[in-house]
């Protein structure tokens, strides 16, 4: 019998051309084990970004002093109320409502000066140092905007970029 010869570079048998199937190749004998052990591994799961929205004195040891403004990955979120997140060098535990998530397309605004918003034209009314997420999306001279759980166009004269 004759042994699957044509690989491609990347070690992987290109179908079109090979007459014998995969099958009749020999494996090493510790193959096998480390399969075993690879599937021990604990899954990863993805880590996502949050900003502090506010800020977060820890009350003991092993919390996370948070600012306005501080980036935060989060590590575990398992419990409702509170997180355990690493922001730059530090880890430990912040309430969950304190941050808010920011997807790769989104930016990071600080308010530079406190605006009252238009409710029925659907703006949002924000203080001045006030942490908002949203794109970079300019709608006439707005941005349409996040700030926990309010949303709403902020101006952008009224915005600076963190």
């Amino acid at each position: 019998m004759q042994k699957a010869s044509n690989c491609t570079k990347s070690g992987l048998t290109d179908r079109r051309t090979s007459p014998m199937p995969v099958t009749d190749v020999s494996l090493p004998e510790n193959v096998n084990s480390e399969l075993d052990e690879i599937s021990k591994v604990p899954k990863v799961r993805s880590f996502h970004t949050y900003v502090a929205l506010y800020k977060f004195l820890p009350q003991e040891q092993k919390d996370l002093e948070l600012r306005p403004g501080d980036r935060v990955m989060v590590i575990d979120d398992s419990n409702e109320e509170w997180w355990k997140g690493k922001c730059g060098d530090r880890i430990g535990l912040f309430p969950a409502n304190f941050v808010q998530r920011v997807r790769p397309s989104e930016r990071v605004w600080k308010v530079t000066q406190s605006v009252l918003g238009n409710k029925d034209l659907g703006h949002l009314t924000v203080k001045e140092a006030q942490i908002c997420v949203g794109k970079n999306e300019d709608m006439d001279g707005f941005l349409k905007l996040s700030s926990g759980k309010k949303r709403g166009l902020v101006p952008t004269d009224s915005l600076e970029e963190i």
